[in-house]
């Protein structure tokens, strides 16, 4: 999905993925589980930063099934809460 007014800058704001396996204690509501081609990941939102679009990889999945539970740890991460 492209954002018309973001397409003209260097950086994406992203969270990092971490397998289930390897992240250790979640955080309710801060790190959810989600399932990316059949993985179960971690969406590690504490570590939420910016990243230069040079360095950022091909596109492996869309999570626009995940929109709430992301939403909810950036409230979560935020305070909206």
């Amino acid at each position: 999905m492209q954002n018309n007014y973001i397409d003209h800058l260097d950086t994406r704001v992203v969270i990092p993925l971490r397998r289930e396996a390897a992240f250790g204690p979640r955080a309710r509501g801060l790190h959810p589980l989600l399932e990316v081609n059949g993985d179960a990941v971690v969406l590690d939102t504490a570590t939420l930063g910016a990243v230069p679009r040079s360095e950022l990889r091909k596109h492996v999945a869309h999570l626009q099934v995940a929109r709430e539970q992301v939403q909810a740890a950036l409230d979560a991460l935020f305070g909206a809460c």
